[in-house]
C-alpha cells in the first residue's frame, strides 16, 4: 500500500482515539432553540450534550440554556438572543475559564477557590474568583455588570481602566473612559431574567451527551445557499433593508450610485432585491437602466424557498457558490463573478423523491440564456437493508453542460461583437470604423444613386461594411463550442457525531467530447474527517490525457473563452486548453480550521505528476472574526492559483491566479464602510508571462453600505 495512504489512515486512527478527549462543560437544561457552532458546522443542542473549547452557543428568541463546567465549579445561564463562546484550560490543579459574550445576557455562579473565571465582551473583561453576577452587552458593545454577591473586577479593553463592582452595584462601560458605578436592586431586572437566575437547575441523572448523536442538518452545512430565515427560529424582523451609496463613472459621466437591497423573509420563503439608481448631476435617474424588461428582472437578487437538503427547495437569482458531487465536475461555481456590474439570474431547484431516499436537483447559471446547465440525481438503495455502514452508502450521478463557450467573451454593449473585436466596445451602435464614419459612406452612396432612401437596406446587406470581418470569419470557422461532462460517485459515512466524523468517497468524471481513452478523471480513495475545530479532506486523484478537475469553477465565466491578440487574432476556449494537460496522478488535500472562533483558515493543495511534467494548484482563504478589532465587521482575503510547476516557483502574479479581498468597518449601528479588491491575471499575448497593465485586471470599489 502507498506510504501516503498508510500515513493518512494512521492519522485518522489517531484522531479517532483522540475523539474521546474530555469535554470542558455540558448542558444541564435547554429550553427552546439553542444552536451550537463547532468547526463551522451548526447543530441543535439538547440537555446533557457535551461542550468543548471554542464551542459557540446561540440562544434564540424565547430560549434559555444552563451550562455546567466539568470541574463542577461554575454554572452559566444564557438568556434569549445571546451568543457565548466557552473556553476552559487546566492550570495545575485548577481550571481557568475565559469565555466570550458577543451579545446578550449571561448569569454566572462561580465557586470560591476554583480558579480564574473571566467573561470577555467586545469592550470589557469581568474577572472573578467566587461570586454571582449578571453580564449584559448590547449591539454597540456597551456592557452592564450586575454583581449579586461577592466582588467582580471590571476592566476596559481599550484603556485598561478597572473598577471593583461589589454586591448590590451595577457597572456600565463602553470599553474606555470612566466606568460608571451605581446601586441597583434585583427587582429592577426583567422578570424573565430574575426567574431564570433564581431557578434551581437539577442535573440530569443520565446525560445525553454520552450518546453518539448524528449532526442535525442545518443550512450552514450548505454554503452555496442563502441561510434560512425562519420567523419561528429567530426574533429578527421579516423585513430588512440594506444598500450603499457611492460615486461611479461610465467613462463619460459621473453618477451618484444608490443601491437599495431590501430582504423579505416569511417562513421558508426569502426574497431579496438589488435596486440600483444611477443619478446624474441634474438629479435624474439614468433611463437606460429601466427601459427593457431584462432591466426589471435584473433587480432580483434572490428568491428562495427552503434550503438544500429539504424535501423541496429552490433559489433563483444570485448563486455565490455551487458544487455538485465531490467537485470533480463543478466546484464552487459562481454566477456572480462580476457582480454587480454583470448580473445573472440563476436557478437552483431540487428536492427529495420518496424512493430509495432519492434526491434530485437542476441548475442554470442564467435563466434568460440557459447556457451553463447542470443536474444531479443521488440515492441510497440500501437504506432499508439494515446492514451496518452499507445502509448509509449513497450513489450519485452528475452532468454539466455549456451550450457555447464562445458566448463567454466579454461584450459590454451587447451588440454581439465581443470587446476584443469591437472598435467601440461601449457603444452598441458602432463596432468598427465604418460605423464611426457612416456619413462618409452615405455621401458615396448618394453620389452613386442620387439619393439615400435605400442606404439602410444596402448597408445592412453588405458583407463587409455592416459587419466585423475578422470576428465573423473567425466565429464562422469555429462554429459552436459546446462541452459536456458526466460523472458518477458514491459516499460512505463511517463515523458521525458532534466531536468526530469520518467518511469515504470516490468519483469518476469524463468529458463526452473526447476519445474514450481521454478526458476522464478519478478520485479514489477519498476521505473526509471532522474533528473539533478541524475539517480535512485527502484524495488520491488520477487524470487521463485532456482532463482537469472542477472544470466549472469559480472563474469559469472568465475562462469559457479568451480572445488572444498574438500571434493572430484567435479565440481559445477552456475546452481547447485541455490539450495541454497530460495523464497524471497525485494527491489533493485540504484543511479548514476555526481558530478560537476568531480566524477562519482554509488551505487546499493539489500535487499532480505526469511522466515528464508536474502541475500544482493552491487555494487559500483567511477570514478574521469581527471581534478582533473593534468595529471591524468583516475582513477576508482569498487566493487561488492553478497550474504552476512547484511551490518554490510559485508567483503571486501568474495566469489562472485570482486574488480577492474585502474589509468592512462599522460607521454606525446601521452603516459600514466597505472596500472590495480583486486581481486577476490573463496572458493575452500568449507568451507565458504576465506583463503590462492589459494582462492584469484589477477592480477596486469603496462605498458606504447600510442595513436596518
Amino acid at each position: 500500500m502507498n506510504k501516503k495512504i498508510i500515513v493518512f489512515i494512521s492519522i485518522l486512527f489517531t484522531i479517532s482515539l483522540l475523539s474521546g478527549i474530555d469535554s470542558v462543560a455540558k448542558t444541564i437544561k435547554i429550553k427552546g432553540d439553542i444552536e451550537l457552532t463547532r468547526n463551522q458546522n451548526i447543530y441543535n443542542v439538547s440537555t446533557g450534550d457535551q461542550l468543548f473549547n471554542d464551542d459557540e452557543l446561540v440562544c434564540k428568541e424565547n430560549s434559555y440554556a444552563a451550562i455546567k463546567f466539568s470541574d463542577d465549579s461554575s454554572i452559566v445561564k444564557l438568556f434569549p438572543n445571546s451568543l457565548l463562546i466557552i473556553h476552559s484550560e487546566k492550570k495545575g490543579e485548577k481550571f481557568e475559564k475565559r469565555n466570550f459574550l458577543k451579545m446578550g445576557e449571561v448569569w454566572t455562579k462561580v465557586e470560591k477557590r476554583s480558579g480564574l473565571f473571566e467573561i470577555e465582551t467586545p469592550t470589557t473583561v469581568a474577572s472573578v474568583k467566587g461570586t454571582g453576577f449578571l453580564l449584559s452587552v448590547d449591539e454597540n458593545g456597551v456592557t452592564d455588570l450586575y454583581t449579586l454577591e461577592g466582588e467582580v473586577e471590571f476592566r476596559n479593553k481599550f484603556d485598561d481602566q478597572t473598577a471593583s463592582i461589589t454586591a448590590g452595584n451595577r457597572g456600565t462601560s463602553s470599553g474606555e473612559g470612566i466606568i460608571n458605578v451605581q446601586p441597583f436592586d434585583i427587582s429592577d431586572l426583567p422578570a424573565n431574567i430574575r426567574e431564570f437566575i433564581e431557578e434551581e437547575i437539577v442535573e440530569p441523572s443520565e446525560p445525553q451527551g454520552s450518546q453518539v448523536v448524528p449532526p442535525t442538518p442545518h443550512s450552514a452545512d450548505i454554503p452555496e445557499m442563502e441561510p434560512e430565515a425562519d420567523e419561528a427560529d429567530n426574533g429578527d424582523s421579516p423585513l430588512s433593508m440594506g444598500g450603499g451609496i457611492g460615486t461611479v463613472s461610465d467613462g463619460e459621466n459621473f453618477y451618484t450610485q444608490v443601491r437599495l437591497m431590501p430582504e423579505l423573509r416569511f417562513g421558508k420563503f426569502g426574497l431579496g432585491l438589488d435596486i440600483e439608481l444611477m443619478i446624474d448631476q441634474e438629479g435624474k435617474v439614468r433611463k437606460e437602466d429601466w427601459d427593457e424588461w431584462e432591466d426589471y428582472v435584473n433587480k432580483l437578487y434572490y428568491l428562495r424557498y427552503g434550503n438544500r437538503g429539504d424535501k423541496l427547495y429552490g433559489q433563483i437569482g444570485a448563486i455565490p457558490s455551487y458544487t455538485l458531487g465531490q467537485g470533480l465536475i463543478m466546484k464552487n461555481y459562481s454566477n456572480m463573478l462580476h457582480y454587480p456590474n454583470e448580473k445573472q439570474i440563476g436557478l437552483q431547484l431540487g428536492g427529495q423523491i420518496p424512493i430509495a431516499e432519492m434526491q434530485a436537483e437542476i441548475f442554470t447559471s442564467n435563466i434568460t440564456k440557459n447556457e451553463i446547465l447542470a443536474g444531479r440525481l443521488s440515492l441510497a438503495p440500501l437504506s432499508t437493508s439494515g446492514i451496518p455502514f452499507i445502509e448509509k452508502m449513497r450513489f450519485g450521478a452528475t452532468v454539466a453542460h455549456d451550450t457555447n463557450q464562445i458566448n463567454g467573451l466579454s461584450d459590454l454593449d451587447d451588440d454581439n461583437y465581443p470587446d476584443a473585436f469591437d472598435d467601440y466596445p461601449e457603444d452598441s451602435n458602432w463596432h468598427n470604423e465604418v460605423d464611426a464614419n457612416i456619413d462618409y459612406y452615405i455621401d458615396i452612396y448618394e453620389e452613386i444613386n442620387s439619393d439615400t432612401t435605400g442606404f439602410a437596406n444596402w448597408f445592412e446587406n453588405s458583407n463587409i461594411l455592416s459587419k466585423n470581418p475578422s470576428f465573423d470569419a473567425l466565429t464562422d470557422s469555429l462554429g459552436t463550442k459546446d462541452v459536456t461532462i458526466m460523472g458518477l460517485d458514491y459516499e460512505l459515512p463511517l463515523i458521525s457525531n458532534k466531536v468526530f466524523a469520518l467518511g469515504h468517497y470516490a468519483e469518476v468524471a469524463k468529458f463526452l467530447d473526447t476519445d474514450s481513452d481521454k478526458g476522464a478523471g478519478f478520485i479514489f480513495p477519498g476521505f473526509y474527517s471532522k474533528f473539533l475545530i478541524f475539517q480535512m479532506n485527502l484524495e488520491y486523484r488520477q487524470y487521463q490525457d485532456e482532463f482537469i478537475p472542477g472544470f466549472f469553477d469559480k472563474l469559469y465565466d472568465d475562462q469559457r473563452a479568451i480572445a488572444y491578440s498574438s500571434p493572430n487574432n484567435s479565440i481559445i476556449t477552456k475546452f481547447d486548453r485541455l490539450e495541454e494537460f497530460k495523464k497524471s496522478q497525485g494527491w489533493y488535500g485540504s484543511i479548514t480550521s476555526n481558530i478560537f472562533n476568531m480566524i477562519h483558515l482554509t488551505i487546499a493543495y493539489e500535487d499532480m505528476r505526469s511522466d515528464d511534467d508536474a502541475s500544482k494548484a493552491l487555494w487559500g482563504s483567511l477570514k478574521f472574526d469581527e471581534k478582533i478589532i473593534p468595529k471591524l465587521n468583516r475582513a477576508e482575503i482569498n487566493y487561488m492559483q492553478k497550474d504552476f510547476d512547484s511551490i518554490s516557483k510559485l508567483q503571486l502574479k501568474g495566469e489562472n491566479a485570482h486574488i480577492e479581498g474585502k474589509v468592512a468597518y462599522e460607521l454606525s449601528t446601521s452603516s459600514e464602510l466597505v472596500l472590495n479588491y480583486t486581481v486577476q491575471f490573463i496572458d493575452i499575448d500568449n507568451n507565458g508571462k504576465i506583463e503590462g497593465e492589459d494582462e492584469t485586471k484589477t477592480s477596486m470599489s469603496m462605498g458606504v453600505e447600510f442595513k436596518f
